[in-house]
């Protein structure tokens, strides 16, 4: 492959850098960026089948999903938990939207690996 074509292909990847880069050490920087591509699509695959998606619902000021599988607070019979003291850290949490805080976007939720057995 030329050196044309090694730098769109490291453009193609949001690789940095890369304009100073010979064409040996661009070939390096590719395969490992190309190996973390591919490991980052593997993580989120496997959150997409372990996970279970619990959307953000809001109660006042604060931010809470509903059915936590550890059951830190319930409300008439049903838990819930607050995403900044209950979700963030737990085991459980697998990762959140990229919009969770946005106030006025619909999707927002946090992925939960706790509800599927």
């Amino acid at each position: 492959m030329n050196l044309k074509k090694l730098k769109i292909r490291a453009k193609e990847l949001e690789m940095k850098k890369y304009h100073s880069m010979n064409k040996k050490e661009l070939i390096e920087a590719i395969e490992k960026a190309e190996e973390l591509k591919l490991e980052k699509e593997k993580w989120i695959e496997y959150i997409l089948k372990e996970g279970e998606k619990k959307y953000k619902v809001s109660r006042g000021f604060a931010q809470h999903v509903d059915n936590c599988p550890i059951n830190v607070r319930v409300f008439k019979g049903k838990s819930y938990a607050n995403i900044i003291d209950n979700c963030d850290g737990c085991k459980f949490e697998l990762g959140v939207s990229a919009l969770l805080g946005c106030f006025d976007h619909p999707e927002q939720y946090i992925i939960c690996g706790g509800g599927k057995k």
